[in-house]
């Protein structure tokens, strides 16, 4: 199982598609923090950072899960369509092989992110060194909260941690819809029509809190409803993936 993730990571790190999504975690900071600027005072480090991810005006709410569909949710439809998904179970196994493909797509969604938001730090130092000081209070109840109360960059380390967390479930999301439609545009698309409706909708749906809302950035949103949204998106990812391979099994024969 180890060979099959270490060979798709190292495909999907060497894939245009996969610098494309750490670049556009850093063009998308860079319009929140060009809108911010003009919008709040921001000095210091820490605040470009935080006012260029999650304070304020902020676009991940509609890249975000794009963002994470790019890297390696792909590269399951890829082996389906092209019929090698038939040599590589031969070799490894029903089980090795979609444990595999869970682990390497998640953790490509969670590379491509880590190298953009770390490019967005070393952004965020060459724009202002000096000291940073707290300018947006959070709400009560609102995720650490307390945290960003006693240490903004404590802070920051839990909102990356909160990011890889959220590209991880949605990459599985993108790939189960792959396993289902078989269309990379549509395995993309529909976890961010998925993710900007709750977001619009404040996670309402017939007036029940059940879509994601919010949950890239996470100065709107309690940690508990985090980890609701993770959660419930990551089992759909699962549960789909695990379709769709069924179903695919049962035609093959």
């Amino acid at each position: 199982m180890s060979r099959i993730i270490w060979q798709d990571l190292k495909n999907t790190v060497r894939s245009f598609r996969f610098w494309c999504a750490a670049a556009a975690v850093v063009a998308s900071a860079m319009i929140n923090y060009a809108i911010n600027s003009q919008l709040f005072f921001i000095g210091g480090t820490l605040n470009v950072f935080l006012y260029s991810t999650t304070f304020g005006f902020c676009i991940f709410a509609f890249t975000a899960p794009i963002i994470a569909a790019l890297p390696g949710s792909q590269t399951y439809g890829e082996e389906l369509n092209s019929g090698y998904i038939k040599q590589i179970l031969l070799r490894t196994g029903r089980s090795r092989y979609l444990a595999a493909k869970i682990v390497s797509s998640a953790s490509s969604a969670v590379l491509a992110t880590a190298i953009g938001l770390g490019a967005v730090f070393i952004m965020s130092l060459a724009i202002d060194s000096s000291c940073s000081y707290r300018t947006m209070p959070l709400l009560d109840g609102r995720a650490f909260k307390t945290v960003y109360d006693h240490s903004m960059l404590g802070y920051i380390g839990l909102f990356t941690a909160n990011s890889a967390i959220f590209s991880a479930a949605y990459s599985v999301l993108a790939l189960g819809i792959s396993a289902v439609v078989r269309n990379k545009y549509l395995s993309m698309s529909l976890p961010a029509v998925l993710y900007i409706a709750g977001t619009l909708s404040s996670g309402l749906f017939l007036g029940l809190p059940v879509l994601p809302f919010s949950t890239f950035t996470i100065a709107s949103v309690s940690s508990l409803a985090l980890c609701k949204d993770h959660l419930s998106i990551g089992i759909l990812g699962l549960s789909l993936f695990f379709y769709g391979f069924s179903k695919w099994q049962i035609s093959a024969r």
